[in-house]
């Protein structure tokens, strides 16, 4: 096997395997307090002032050629040993950018203007705000964190012991559960009555197909039920029931309660997961597609689910937008004309496969499976076409995102992934 950090620098081996840390080790001391969210119902676990034996780091042992499907073994070593997490991976996901983002593609100058000002308007405000003390994921101080981008005058910075990147001068809570109960434009992409198909098509049913694989190789059988906390518009939800399956979803927009209501049928819990989670406790399966990089204390969320689930054959999904990608490297140039991704609004989390590992980690889970795949083509394409002219880039581009794409996504270069998790076994 070949050994090598983060950077690529090897140290030796031969040509079968690729071994690299996903995170460098920080022997600093950490300040942890006890943290609240919005409901102020949970606390972080805290340690003050205690001063780390040895910086815990994660790495990987992976083929070094890429295959759309994978093993790999994702490690977590300290000073009391190295625990060893047997990972299916998943490389690229089929997607018809042509019939699920041209009418994106046409309204992005409109989205742009709407989606900047609005930004812009929320971080001048700092009545809007709170300073972030402590890593959303593990708690260290921010202090030592580092400065990486500025984005709409939101500031991400990134965890120098988790590498987790995060909006430092963040929305405070009720601002943020103000926002996502009542804001339509933000809800609206998922509210086309027009897209309903498209959308379960190209996006909700690959996800329950791998979902359902998932569970089935772990436990050796099918899933009877799922929960979709933070469903949206309730996609997921319709087509699990359309499948078979008992499935239900919490909701906090009003917006998205009311379309899957007139469209589905279907009445969406509106409810605090953190706080009621044990009236969840009926399901094989929790889900948070695209959730934890819009809350501020994502931990909660995952110990919520790791209590939901713990005693039984269970499974929580996670997908959540990745800092080492394409589209943020676009972004980083093209900082004046986000409208997705690095939307500090929307994003105020982004997360590294090292702090995305120990949140799961730290949650009470193993880490099974992860799916990587992403829009980065898509970005690179409509940035391009706002740089010169969408009749210059577009037409050529719409050909070639598929492709471009599927390169990326081996190379694991995407801006997103979905992380599957079993309840620990250290805990039983």
């Amino acid at each position: 096997m070949q050994v090598c950090d983060l950077g690529g620098e090897p140290t030796g081996g031969n040509l079968t395997e690729l071994r690299y840390t996903m995170q460098k080790p920080y022997g600093k001391d950490i300040i942890l307090e006890k943290c609240q969210s919005a409901s102020a119902r949970s606390t972080l676990a805290v340690r003050i002032g205690e001063k780390m034996k040895e910086s815990a780091r994660w790495s990987k042992i992976i083929p070094i050629k890429a295959k759309s499907q994978q093993k790999e073994v994702w490690q977590y070593n300290s000073s009391e040993g190295t625990e060893n997490y047997n990972v299916d991976v998943r490389l690229g996901k089929p997607l018809d950018f042509l019939a699920f983002k041209s009418k994106r593609m046409g309204a992005f100058k409109a989205d742009l203007l709407a989606i900047s000002k609005s930004r812009k308007d929320v971080f001048k405000n700092k009545k809007n705000l709170e300073h972030v003390k402590f890593c959303p994921v593990c708690g260290y101080d921010t202090e030592s964190s580092i400065e990486a981008v500025n984005i709409y005058n939101a500031i991400y910075r990134q965890c120098s012991n988790c590498a987790h990147y995060f909006v430092v001068n963040r929305p405070s809570p009720s601002f943020l559960e103000s926002f996502y109960s009542e804001d339509e434009q933000y809800q609206g992409p998922y509210t086309d009555k027009n897209e309903i198909n498209i959308r379960v098509l190209n996006i909700v049913a690959p996800k329950l197909d791998w979902v359902i694989k998932q569970f089935k190789r772990v436990y050796g059988r099918e899933p009877k039920s799922i929960l979709d906390v933070g469903t949206g518009s309730g996609h997921f939800v319709h087509l699990c029931r359309e499948r078979g399956l008992k499935a239900d979803g919490v909701e906090l927009s009003k917006t998205g309660i009311e379309f899957c209501k007139n469209n589905f049928n279907i009445e969406l819990f509106n409810v605090d997961f953190i706080s009621e989670w044990s009236k969840f406790r009926d399901y094989d399966i929790i889900c948070f597609w695209g959730v934890l990089e819009h809350v501020p204390y994502p931990c909660e969320l995952l110990s919520a689910a790791s209590m939901a689930l713990s005693g039984k054959e269970g499974l929580v999904i996670a997908e959540v937008p990745r800092w080492d990608s394409i589209s943020t490297a676009v972004q980083e140039v093209f900082s004046d004309s986000i409208t997705r991704h690095l939307d500090p609004l929307g994003h105020i989390s982004c997360f590294t496969d090292t702090s995305l590992a120990t949140l799961f980690r730290d949650s009470g889970f193993d880490i099974t499976a992860a799916w990587y795949f992403g829009m980065d083509a898509y970005e690179w394409s409509i940035q391009l076409s706002n740089l010169f002219g969408k009749n210059k880039v577009n037409k050529k581009m719409k050909e070639l995102m598929p492709i471009f794409q599927q390169t990326l996504d081996k190379a694991k270069l995407s801006d997103e992934v979905v992380i599957v998790g079993k309840p620990s076994e250290k805990a039983e």
